[in-house]
């Protein structure tokens, strides 16, 4: 015949920390602000473009849907701190953490730069092999898999299924 558990009594194994006290600054609803303040420009700077363009999203389609989400996460944040919330706890990344955040956005600001030169297609294909292999260290075999199914899966997308027109100063 099994005993029945008794209660647990306040340990020190068993409490749980007080948690300290933040107390909220006005510089704290500064992201916030600017996340609001940037979505409502996204939105304003794009007033003169469409949204739909026949078939396809117009170039105002994603402008839209990125200063909604932007404009949303600024509210919640600023509800978050307005309530008593954090904000967050800052967390800066390791030593390899910041060799690829580096490392990634490094290759993004490469891609915006060489994809009207280049091509977007080939640009993509290099950067699709640059993340796995050298950002997030991925095994050749798959990466070059993941690689091709991308590329060609955005060109045949874009190109045939969207029948939107990409950067191909190149021809592809």
């Amino acid at each position: 015949m099994s005993q029945p558990l008794a209660p647990l009594a306040a340990s020190p194994e068993t409490e749980v920390p007080a948690t300290p006290s933040y107390r909220v600054t006005a510089l704290d609803y500064m992201p916030a602000i600017a996340m609001m303040a940037l979505s409502l420009a996204i939105f304003i700077g794009t007033a003169g473009l469409k949204y739909w363009d026949n078939v396809t999203p117009g170039a105002r389609f994603l402008p839209i849907w990125l200063s909604a989400a932007g404009g949303l996460l600024g509210i919640l944040l600023f509800i978050s701190l307005w309530r008593g919330g954090d904000g967050g706890v800052l967390d800066l990344p390791d030593r390899v953490g910041l060799r690829r955040a580096v490392l990634a956005l490094s290759a993004m600001a490469i891609f915006v730069v060489a994809a009207p030169v280049i091509g977007m297609v080939p640009v993509a294909g290099i950067f699709m092999l640059f993340m796995l292999l050298a950002v997030l260290g991925q095994r050749l075999v798959p990466s070059l898999i993941t690689t091709a199914i991308v590329v060609f899966g955005l060109k045949f997308i874009f190109a045939y299924g969207l029948s939107v027109p990409l950067p191909a100063p190149l021809g592809f």
